[in-house]
């Protein structure tokens, strides 16, 4: 299963897959360093479930290569907002435009 996780620089998203991908037993310790381009990561689930999470880096000069890694054969995109960061969700908005626009049907939803 591929999942696409987007969302502007500093919204969480590294932090929500390195959550995903822990034991549970992690600290919390640094946050993470912002993404440059991306990173992928599997979780596995019993019995045979295999998630495969792209963390799509989110900064400026970034952004305009998300709707790249679009390619119909992801089970779902998760779009990341730091709601605490008030300032940045109209852009946020402005960002995910794109994104939706190209979404699979069976994504739409």
């Amino acid at each position: 299963m591929r999942v696409l996780c987007l969302g502007l620089d500093g919204a969480g998203k590294t932090s929500i897959a390195q959550s995903a991908c822990s034991d549970g037993g992690a600290s919390p310790g640094e946050p993470p360093e912002p993404t440059s381009g991306f990173n992928t990561s599997t979780v596995k689930f019993a019995p045979n479930w295999k998630l495969q999470l792209w963390d799509i880096g989110g900064g400026a000069s970034i952004r305009q290569y998300w709707t790249r890694y679009i390619t119909g054969d992801e089970e779902a995109i998760v779009w990341v907002v730091d709601s605490a960061d008030e300032a940045r969700l109209d852009e946020s908005r402005q960002g995910a435009r794109p994104v939706a626009v190209l979404l699979p049907p069976c994504l739409a939803r």
